[in-house]
């Protein structure tokens, strides 16, 4: 996230085919050196995954782990689906960089509705990470109450971002949608990362340190005393 993812999302291009019942959530986390990591979770509603056959299909261990397996750059690291009422899917993967995951996502071109394309602009110590939406065309009317959310980490200092639900402490951004709005708006989500230069952080160290030693001195520094 994540929000943000893989060739799975070939499995939920094939939901979205036959119907909109769904929900999608994201949890993602991205490292200075572009590389991260992602926790996607699909909701379907057990009569959808009942009545089809194909979703059964697209959703068993195997067809994801051959997904996998056929992509170079982007791991499952685990995957699992409960028997609950509403079934869901839960995916754990790795990405070696944001180039590696957009590549994935193109060799499954109905994932880029949810899972979008990215874009990386480096300026200086800066580094904007863009994230467009809706990039693929549904197969079928979407509904209305379906949601996809994204929560993304940043390893970093976030000196910018259009969310509105931004955690400066804890440095990571959320986004919520109607599934509706990312097929007819194509949201971006844009972030700007400040990753200071190693001199800066030596200078800044070195005033640190020399702040700290004259205040000392000026604290504990004992007068000299003059005997008559």
């Amino acid at each position: 996230m994540l929000h943000r993812l893989s060739s799975v999302i070939a499995a939920l291009a094939a939901t979205m085919m036959l119907s909109s019942c769904l929900d999608y959530e994201e949890d993602m986390v991205i490292y200075k050196d572009l590389s991260g990591e992602a926790v996607v979770t699909i909701s379907l509603p057990d009569a959808l995954v009942s009545k089809y056959d194909p979703i059964q299909a697209e959703f068993s261990s195997a067809k994801i782990q051959k997904r996998f397996a056929d992509l170079d750059g982007v791991t499952l690291e685990s995957y699992e689906v409960s028997a609950d009422r509403k079934p869901v899917a839960k995916l754990k993967l790795k990405f070696k960089s944001i180039e590696k995951l957009n590549e994935a996502i193109a060799k499954n071109a109905p994932a880029a509705i949810v899972a979008g394309v990215f874009t990386v602009k480096k300026e200086g110590d800066k580094t904007t990470i863009e994230r467009k939406l809706g990039q693929g065309e549904p197969k079928a009317e979407l509904g209305d109450f379906n949601y996809v959310q994204y929560k993304t980490h940043f390893e970093g200092t976030i000196g910018g971002t259009n969310s509105g639900f931004y955690n400066s402490h804890g440095q990571d951004v959320r986004f919520r949608y109607k599934l509706t709005e990312v097929i007819s708006q194509k949201p971006s989500q844009v972030t700007t990362i400040i990753n200071p230069k190693p001199w800066a952080i030596i200078l800044f160290c070195i005033a640190v340190l020399a702040g700290a030693a004259f205040y000392g001195w000026k604290l504990l520094g004992k007068k000299k005393v003059v005997v008559r």
